[in-house]
């Protein structure tokens, strides 16, 4: 996760024999992140997968949780088709069970091959658009940061938490950190620089407050110049209403000490007062300078076209008609099917002969568009939860792998959505996110037992915990997800993957209640006091709850050296 799951973790504890009263798993799973077409793609190739089943039965596991994003649109590929048959033959000989991960609405690019306008719409209202030479073309909104130059701040230490001009303020803790910089500049005589990191302060900040126009797209830019600095750049975006939305915007690392431009592009919702705040992440050496910082309202972007993501064109009150007053209206996305670019421009609006809109007239539009967010080195998109023709694909999904690799069972990647809620179909107002996805995941359930050879079905825990991220606002979705559990059926299968601690017991007994078996998904890549804690956590909950009867061994970074320890770590049942 986080495209599939975070990294799980493990700590080598000598085996101690369980008393009767305690319980003891019953069946130990791991986790792969396949490519079986063997291309130059993340995942493990289809030797490597065979190999680590050999090992994985030597160890004494019964099962194999597996995807691979071809599995959202299967190609008519002899390769896949081969390698799935072999996946499936060495599973058979070794006597261990294949679940695939199927129906991803979270992560969905790769459903989305099927259809890029199927990712969930967000809308915009009242965008300017204005005709040139027959074409109506975005009109760049003004510049709301303002001194982004950082060319009227007093030089040497910030000091009292504020620039002197421009307004952009800093934590106490940051004056020694965060200053200006006549050393390295983009343009004009000065920078902003983060140097001098300190020993256990994770985060740095430097922000100013704008007001950003409703319902509209933004897009944000700056320069940045880095010398041997290992941290992560963001973009926070924090409404200053209680009814705001915030949103986290990850930059590529910046490498090298040539000066990069970065571009994050987002829809401001609500609207208002915000703080928008220039971030760094977990910075523990090196120096970064950013400069020429600019934020303006922009013209369609990532556009959707489907039922549930309409188009509105008027000029002077009266409504254009598509196909008579503008030619369609669509964004091209035949070259990368699954694919977004959070920066990608929308396509102009050709008129037509006889339009009626003047020369150098405004227009103004409504749409929806795709919200792609970064994570690491990935850009994710949501898909819908509710438009029929995703309801096909993932039948398809099925029908198709169960025919090629005749699993045995099914993982539903119900998983981290970003967004929901907002496109026509889904914004009702007496329809909550929650109510939406428990819908969801009904029709899916149903699916996986027509389509799926009524085999066991499992689903991440996250988006139907209330003590995870069945919450309310969660990243951008339009309302709570509270309630969304209803949508599991008893025999469903919970892989529990709560990282946090102090609510994992509470997951664990709130899905407990609900009677749900669960899978342990314990994290490998925390380390020191992290790894311990967390595993001794695990140890405990699963040794007095005999609804997780299953352990999963899990690697976001495709790591399997303790992939015997782990499973030496429990006695056998």
């Amino acid at each position: 996760m986080r495209f599939m799951f975070i990294a799980a973790a493990i700590l080598l504890f000598k085996i101690v024999e369980a008393t009767a009263a305690d319980n003891v798993p019953k069946q130990f799973w791991f986790f792969v992140e396949a490519e079986f077409r063997d291309r130059e793609l993340p995942g493990l190739k289809t030797d490597e997968v065979l190999a680590l089943m050999k090992r994985a039965k030597d160890a004494g596991y019964h099962g194999m949780l597996v995807s691979d994003y071809s599995f959202g649109k299967i190609p008519d590929d002899p390769m896949l088709v081969a390698n799935l048959a072999r996946v499936r033959d060495k599973a058979d000989e070794l006597g261990l069970k294949v679940v695939p991960q199927v129906m991803p609405v979270g992560a969905s690019n790769s459903i989305l091959m099927n259809d890029n306008n199927l990712a969930e719409g967000v809308p915009v209202e009242n965008c300017p658009l204005k005709e040139v030479d027959g074409v109506l073309e975005a009109v760049e909104g003004e510049e709301l940061l303002l001194e982004g130059g950082f060319e009227g701040v007093s030089s040497g230490d910030l000091g009292n938490s504020t620039f002197d001009v421009a307004g952009w303020r800093i934590d106490e803790h940051d004056k020694e950190i965060i200053r200006s910089s006549s050393v390295e500049r983009h343009t004009g005589n000065k920078s902003l620089v983060m140097s001098d990191f300190e020993a256990g302060v994770d985060d740095y900040f430097a922000g100013r407050t704008v007001t950003l126009l409703p319902r509209r797209q933004h897009r944000m830019k700056f320069f940045v110049k880095s010398s041997d600095f290992d941290g992560q750049v963001r973009v926070l975006i924090k409404p200053r209403a209680a009814a705001g939305y915030q949103r986290i915007l990850q930059i590529e690392r910046p490498s090298g000490e040539a000066w990069i431009e970065c571009v994050v592009t987002f829809n401001s919702l609500t609207g208002g007062e915000v703080d928008v705040t220039l971030a760094l992440d977990k910075a523990t050496k090196g120096k970064i300078f950013f400069d020429d910082v600019e934020l303006r309202s922009v013209g369609p972007t990532n556009l959707l076209r489907r039922d549930g993501c309409s188009i509105r064109i008027v000029h002077d009150d009266r409504e254009l008609r598509e196909g008579t007053d503008f030619e369609p209206w669509r964004q091209d996305y035949s070259e990368s099917p699954g694919d977004f670019d959070i920066n990608a421009e929308g396509p102009p609006v050709k008129l037509m002969p006889g339009s009626g809109v003047p020369e150098g007239a405004e227009v103004s539009v409504d749409y929806f568009h795709a919200e792609p967010m970064r994570f690491g080195a990935n850009v994710l998109v949501s898909c819908c939860l509710k438009h029929p023709a995703l309801d096909d694909c993932y039948r398809k999904q099925v029908q198709a792998l169960r025919q090629l690799l005749r699993p045995d069972g099914w993982l539903l990647g119900h998983d981290e959505i970003r967004v929901a809620g907002w496109c026509q179909l889904c914004n009702e107002p007496a329809t909550t996110c929650g109510q939406l996805l428990g819908d969801n995941v009904r029709r899916c359930l149903d699916m996986v037992h027509e389509h799926g050879g009524a085999k066991p079905a499992f689903v991440w825990n996250d988006m139907f915990d209330k003590h995870f991220n069945a919450q309310d606002r969660y990243f951008l979705n339009r309302s709570t997800f509270t309630d969304s559990w209803k949508g599991l059926k008893p025999e469903t299968r919970i892989v529990n993957w709560t990282n946090d601690l102090c609510d994992r017991k509470a997951s664990v007994e709130f899905l407990n209640g609900l009677g749900h078996r669960q899978v342990a998904a314990m994290y490998y890549d925390l380390e020191g006091d992290e790894l311990e804690q967390s595993t001794k956590s695990w140890r405990e909950l699963i040794r007095t709850n005999e609804l997780i009867d299953a352990v999963l061994y899990a690697t976001w970074e495709k790591n399997y050296d303790r992939l015997e320890e782990f499973r030496n770590y429990f006695p056998t049942p």
